[in-house]
């Protein structure tokens, strides 16, 4: 998905589930539930964001194989 969305190219917010829970280890940051849909940012800051799928869910970096793109 993230291969046909570049800077200024269509949105860089997207619906996603993340496809398990995720905490911080030292509770800084709110918990990512499996069963809640997120809203998330294209990590464009990031080297390599759209071969690795690399999106800002939360606080978290997730890649490709860590959330679901939920359709509006």
């Amino acid at each position: 998905m993230l291969d046909k969305i570049s800077k200024g190219n269509i949105k860089s917010i997207l619906k996603v589930k993340p496809n398990m829970n995720y905490r911080c280890g030292v509770n800084s940051k709110p918990p990512l539930d499996s069963s809640i849909t997120y809203l998330a940012e294209i990590a464009f800051n990031q080297p390599d964001y759209v071969e690795k799928g690399l999106i800002f869910c939360g606080g978290f970096l997730l890649s490709a194989n860590e959330y679901t793109i939920v359709k509006h």
